[in-house]
């Protein structure tokens, strides 16, 4: 199993990003996460106080990639919604994720990278990821006063039968 945990803000409009991840129950020590910063069509990113560094390319952070990316967009795979009991203004939403629905996604959002960083041949496609597929998923949602997003948890099982691109 990997737990990931993510945390900061995000400005789809500006393309600017500003993050902290976390790989496994490390959260309360805030140098063992990787910060990642999106600005300028660029991605940074540094560990614990290091300095920042620019993403390498080929990198999970790097291309740009991030820039591109709507992080709101998970929620188009979100079914089953149901209300939950508020909690400090905020109005709470537990949702169940469509697996083919969210590698459908995932894959049209990756294709759209590659042709835009010309890394694709013209009339290739990219499949869905079969580990996608099996994922299986659910979260909460909380919208603040206005109606936007204040808080996102997302549990994913991705289950693995050991091959490489089971890995997310």
């Amino acid at each position: 199993q990997t737990y990931l945990h993510v945390q900061g803000e995000t400005d789809h409009r500006a393309q600017t990003a500003l993050f902290t991840l976390w790989q496994g129950g490390a959260v309360l020590d805030t140098s063992s996460g990787v910060d990642v910063r999106v600005q300028d069509g660029q991605t940074w990113v540094r560990r614990g106080q290091g300095a920042w560094e620019r993403a390498p390319a080929e990198s999970a952070f790097g291309g740009g990639a991030l820039s591109q990316q709507d992080p709101m967009a998970l929620l188009a795979s979100v079914r089953n919604v149901g209300a939950l009991e508020g909690a400090g203004g905020a109005r709470r939403f537990r949702f169940d994720l469509d697996s083919a629905a969210f590698a459908e996604q995932l894959r049209a959002q990756t294709e759209a990278e590659l042709r835009r960083r010309a890394e694709l041949p013209p009339g290739a496609q990219l499949s869905p990821s079969p580990a996608l597929l099996r994922m299986s998923g659910s979260g909460e949602i909380w919208l603040d006063a206005d109606g936007l997003p204040a808080r996102l948890i997302v549990n994913m099982n991705v289950p693995s039968d050991g091959a490489s691109d089971d890995v997310i």
